[in-house]
């Protein structure tokens, strides 16, 4: 299904930013597979399509179109970053190649995005960004916490927020607030992601994408933001803080410590919207580190925690390089007996007595 009309254009374009970031022979880079040289465009388009079809045939019995769920992230995926995201309008070509996509390839498509939502009054986030004809798209805000429901034209919830914990991001956003009136501090406000007020969470811009704010200063800002979550969570086990570089993401820590992430926000959108996941197949797409718990939510879903686990594990053994063998240990396997096995958490403690 291609959307002919200027997707020749789009495409050279592609092809040339591709080679410009890849295939320069001045500026080696390392692919995401190291073992594997860099393909050229043509043959990593033929990689994603024979992909693509694959997928999209394992559900040609019991589906109309390819894919049960097209899940996806915004920025950086099927939109450019911008260096403010309160003008990155979505463009009418990509919103029309999109509902494109979604209309003959998906039964669902949900867009999962970390932004807020917006999609009321003085509350502005991803809907007033997007510009696709409302109804084909699902999106979703806060990482999945929120989302718009096109039937009663209103914003649910797809998680409850505990009000001690709602009433704690309110006065974090408070204090961020007073921190950015400060002199030296407005510019904050106006860079980036800027301050965002989410559905259980708080997000605070110390750069943008083009990096315009000196590091130093970056840094002092990001000292302050760090002073105020203390102030308010002094043993660190209400609140949690993830830096990107160019923002602080702040929120609570859910049962158990963790925090809620893109993954969680799979869950609960499966359970919400009857999505009916682990049926498959699902196309889930992302471009960073906090996409790829949307992937593993999937993949439990559709597989079983045990399953994923092991592939994990097998995953974390191939990226971690062998540990080699202490003396003492081997020593122990000479004279015919067989040599002591070092488990992971024996290695752990060894090297911390070490230390």
């Amino acid at each position: 299904f291609r959307y002919d009309d200027g997707e020749a254009a789009l495409e050279e374009l592609l092809r040339s930013q591709f080679e410009a970031a890849f295939c320069h022979p001045a500026k080696p880079v390392e692919w995401i597979e190291p073992e594997v040289p860099v393909p050229n465009w043509d043959d990593t388009i033929q990689r994603a399509t024979d992909v693509l079809k694959s997928v999209g045939e394992a559900g040609q019995e019991t589906l109309a179109k390819p894919f049960r769920n097209f899940i996806t992230d915004r920025d950086g995926t099927t939109n450019n970053y911008c260096d403010r995201y309160a003008s990155s309008i979505q463009s009418a070509y990509n919103a029309a190649w999109l509902s494109h996509f979604a209309r003959h390839c998906a039964e669902h498509s949900v867009f999962i995005t970390a932004a807020p939502l917006g999609g009321r009054p003085s509350a502005e986030g991803l809907m007033e960004l997007c510009v696709a004809p409302r109804g084909v798209f699902t999106y979703t805000g806060s990482k999945g916490r929120e989302y718009f429901n096109h039937s009663t034209q209103r914003v649910r919830q797809a998680e409850e927020l505990p009000q001690y914990q709602h009433e704690l991001v309110e006065e974090l956003h408070r204090r961020l607030l007073a921190l950015c009136s400060e002199p030296g501090n407005a510019k904050f406000l106006g860079i980036g992601s800027g301050l965002q007020r989410k559905f259980g969470e708080v997000t605070m811009a110390r750069n943008d994408p083009a990096f315009t704010v000196p590091e130093p200063e970056s840094k002092r800002f990001m000292a302050a933001v760090r002073r105020i979550k203390e102030e308010l969570d002094p043993d660190g086990s209400e609140l949690d803080i993830h830096d990107t570089g160019t923002d602080m993401e702040i929120f609570p820590r859910v049962v158990g410590g963790r925090s809620f992430d893109k993954g969680s926000g799979v869950r609960c959108l499966d359970q919400k919207l009857t999505l009916h996941v682990a049926d498959g197949p699902n196309l889930v797409c992302g471009d960073t580190g906090s996409d790829v718990p949307m992937v593993v939510a999937a993949l439990r879903l559709m597989c079983g925690d045990h399953m994923v686990d092991i592939w994990q594990e097998q995953i974390r053994r191939e990226e971690e390089p062998a540990q080699p063998c202490e003396p003492e240990i081997c020593a122990e396997g000479e004279g015919g007996e067989e040599a002591a096995v070092e488990t992971e958490e024996e290695r752990r403690d060894r090297e911390k007595e070490e230390e």
